[in-house]
C-alpha cells in the first residue's frame, strides 16, 4: 500500500479504485475521501484520528485491499 508524505492531518493512500474502496468503507461504517476531482482516481484521503480510529480504518482497508488482491 503506498501512501504519500504528508504535512497536514491527513494521509493519501494508493488503493487502486477509489471510488470502490471509499463505497466499501462506509459500509463498514468508516469514512475516507476518494480524491477523483484532483485526477487521483486511485487514491483516497484519509484523516488522521484518534490512535484507536487510525488502527481501525488501516484494518479495514488491509482486510479489503487483500480481498480485491485475492489474498
Amino acid at each position: 500500500m503506498d501512501v504519500l508524505p504528508s504535512g497536514g492531518n491527513f494521509l493519501l493512500v494508493h488503493v487502486g479504485d477509489g471510488a470502490g474502496v471509499t463505497r466499501a468503507l462506509l459500509q463498514q461504517g468508516l469514512i475516507v475521501r476518494p480524491v477523483d476531482g484532483y485526477g487521483l482516481h486511485e487514491w483516497v484521503r484519509i484523516s488522521i484520528g484518534l490512535p484507536e480510529h487510525n488502527d481501525c480504518v488501516l484494518e479495514a482497508l488491509q482486510r479489503l485491499l487483500g480481498r480485491l488482491a485475492g489474498l
